[in-house]
């Protein structure tokens, strides 16, 4: 920009030198060409040549000047257009800012009240277990409980698959084979809780422990098998 500006001035003087040796030229041509009788003629035909040449650098200079200002008001337009966006980015990130401040203004208010709560709750333990005793007793009913739900956890259901599997097998006949859906329409007939994929998971491991045989895709019960 600042280059251009410095081509700009150059030619603008050059442009006045000019204006100001074509008057010299036009005025010594006058004074030269024409006689003492005509002098005055001349020198008025000079000063209307150097109006009209005055004229046409005054409007040359006017037209450049327009094109100066219409530069300069694109120029301003744009400027206008990229403060516009600025703005537009300042104000989306002071959106963001406020957001960011209310979500952290939340969290804190979160955080004060589980303090507060969870102070109350250690001025509860710390109260309800000052005495010993207190604490011994609870902790001896924790382990009873704890007991209770190992063996729960561990004794057999007269329920489970495997029992209804293995009562199903023990009313087979002996000298028959068997289809699955047979079996399976004794179990809905019968009421066992049981479904599909389970019924045959539990015949597979009754064949692994050599109770049933599958030939042809049939069962067939074992004579060895006890009821």
């Amino acid at each position: 920009m600042k280059d251009k500006d410095h081509k700009y001035v150059q030619a603008k003087d050059l442009i006045y030198i000019s204006i100001i040796f074509s008057v010299v030229i036009i005025c010594i041509l006058s004074i030269v060409a024409w006689s003492n009788k005509f002098a005055s003629d001349g020198l008025n035909n000079a000063a209307t040549a150097v109006s009209i040449v005055l004229a046409v650098v005054a409007i040359v200079i006017t037209l450049d000047d327009v094109a100066g200002q219409k530069n300069t008001v694109s120029d301003l337009k744009e400027a206008a257009k990229e403060l516009k966006e600025n703005l537009q980015d300042v104000r989306s990130s002071i959106d963001e800012v406020n957001q960011l401040r209310d979500s952290l203004i939340s969290i804190m208010n979160g955080i004060q009240k589980n303090s507060v709560s969870i102070e109350t709750k250690v001025n509860e333990l710390e109260h309800k277990y000052s005495d010993n005793e207190t604490f011994n007793k609870d902790l001896n009913n924790l382990k009873k409980v704890v007991i209770e739900s190992r063996y729960i956890k561990h004794k057999p259901s007269d329920h489970s698959d495997y029992i209804i599997t293995k009562r199903l097998v023990n009313s087979l006949s002996k000298d028959k084979l068997y289809e699955f859906k047979e079996l399976w329409s004794r179990v809905l007939v019968i009421g066992y809780q049981i479904s599909r994929a389970g019924l045959k998971n539990e015949l597979n491991k009754l064949i692994n422990e050599g109770q049933l045989e599958f030939i042809n895709g049939r069962f067939y019960k074992l004579a060895n098998n006890n009821h």
